[in-house]
């Protein structure tokens, strides 16, 4: 899957987001893409903590599923404004699929 995410911290600890990932490389579980809404918990200028709704879309004539995911992430500075996060996530679809998923995000600070 490919992705674009947006986090938005507000406080020290706290912030919200966006993410819509979709599928680009097989097939998972009929799954076309997702978008979830997270709230972010940050332990440290490093550590983050996530958990959200969200919608998984589906093949065409199959209903959308609710999903809830929670995850956590770490993130590297790349230089004075971008940075490279690996994250693991588990997203609890409705029906009873789990789905794990690791990835990578790569960030622009502003």
């Amino acid at each position: 899957m490919l992705g674009l995410a947006y986090v938005r911290q507000v406080t020290e600890h706290w912030g919200w987001g966006a993410a819509l990932e979709m599928e680009a490389f097989g097939d998972h579980h009929d799954r076309l893409g997702i978008l979830v809404v997270p709230v972010s918990y940050f332990l440290n200028e490093r550590w983050r903590l996530l958990a959200g709704p969200g919608i998984e879309f589906r093949e065409r004539g199959e209903r959308d599923h609710f999903v809830f995911r929670i995850g956590a992430g770490y993130e590297f500075e790349l230089g004075k404004h971008f940075t490279l996060s690996p994250e693991a996530v588990i997203d609890f679809v409705e029906g009873g699929t789990t789905v794990y998923v690791l990835g990578f995000a790569l960030g622009y600070g502003f």
